[in-house]
């Protein structure tokens, strides 16, 4: 319907058509599948003109509807969309999801994948109904914190978010697997595979690395408990086939790891698989010697290996040094990891 066509009925505008009552928010239902897809498609393409590397990729609208037909069928997810009472046609939704944040000091947050509003509606207080009701429903969990992300080349949708609250947190980097890997000097330092005997030691590396972020961040401290969390994580990182945990052993000492693995998803800004890297730590001594180089070389030859055409990261927005040694390498803003306080 036009804008004109509109304006012969009781409320002229589409704004007011929020204000006036005439768009409810409601609970989705499996019929709403067809209309989310839509939404999912519209959004992506508009996504793919801010950023290429957001548009669209093959089997990604399969994969998206697969993951929400699940969503609506288990009630367990913030799952809204927006409608018009004289209309079937939705003109927005809002899917989200609990988060497990062991062992950080928020235990869980609530996390935003997708925020969708029909282009015709955009700016007109569709996007703040939506998410006002996923809010609230996650404060119903018992959740204080709720995170997001917007995309690194969209200054309307990082204003947008700001206004509802959200703030930086994480800066997700991108990396392009583009060409060979490159030699780096070893300065004696050898890159393995981590065994059962290298538990204690990752431990200890990975509590330097969240003491050092905690102190720039407090949101990144870990929880009274959250030592036992990661050491029993260790154990099942160890044997994990979708994943490599690397070690950076200096004569009997090891001085370095790194995590990383395939991450595959079907919601939000990420593309449908990809190679993440979850943690990355080198003892202070052994900084700026080129470890942390050498351990990525070969955590993006195992990556290389496993078909993926692209590295991930998240990286602390306030992390001046981590920022400088992952750009270094290559990589690039792509999405930015927004924070809310909800209470």
């Amino acid at each position: 319907m036009s804008l004109s066509e509109e304006s012969s009925r009781p409320y002229g505008t589409r704004a007011s058509y929020v204000e006036g009552g005439l768009v409810s928010v409601r609970k989705a239902k499996p019929d709403d599948l067809g209309e989310l897809v839509r939404l999912h498609r519209q959004a992506s393409e508009l996504l793919g003109r801010w950023d290429p590397r957001l548009a669209l990729s093959s089997g990604t609208l399969e994969r998206f509807k697969k993951r929400v037909r699940l969503m609506l069928g288990s009630g367990s997810y913030p799952v809204f969309v927006a409608q018009r009472r004289d209309d079937e046609a939705l003109l927005g939704c809002v899917i989200g999801k609990v988060v497990d944040n062991k062992p950080f000091a928020v235990p869980r947050f609530g996390y935003i994948g997708c925020l969708y509003v029909d282009d015709g509606w955009r700016g007109q207080e569709v996007g703040c109904r939506l998410l006002g009701e996923a809010q609230g429903w996650f404060k119903t969990q018992g959740l204080d914190v709720s995170q997001s992300d917007v995309a690194s080349r969209s200054p309307i949708a990082r204003r947008f978010w700001e206004r509802m609250g959200f703030s930086r947190f994480l800066d997700h980097l991108y990396y392009s697997d583009d060409g060979a890997v490159a030699k780096v000097e070893d300065r004696g330092v050898v890159i393995r595979a981590a065994t059962i005997g290298d538990a204690a030691a990752v431990l200890k590396l990975w509590m330097e690395m969240m003491d050092y972020h905690a102190r720039l961040d407090s949101r990144l401290r870990v929880s009274r408990h959250g030592s036992r969390h990661v050491a029993k994580a260790i154990e099942h990182w160890l044997p994990d086939d979708t994943g490599q945990l690397l070690v950076a052993q200096a004569r009997d000492d090891v001085v370095g790891f790194t995590l990383g693995g395939i991450v595959d998803v079907g919601l939000g800004l990420k593309p449908a698989k990809y190679g993440h890297i979850a943690h990355m730590c080198v003892t202070s001594e052994w900084r700026r010697l080129g470890v942390g180089r050498q351990l990525f070389t070969a955590l993006r030859r195992w990556l290389q290996g496993e078909g993926l055409a692209s590295v991930h990261i998240y990286v602390s927005h306030f992390n001046p040094a981590s920022q400088r040694f992952w750009r270094s390498l290559g990589f690039q803003d792509y999405v930015d990891r927004l924070w809310c306080d909800l209470r």
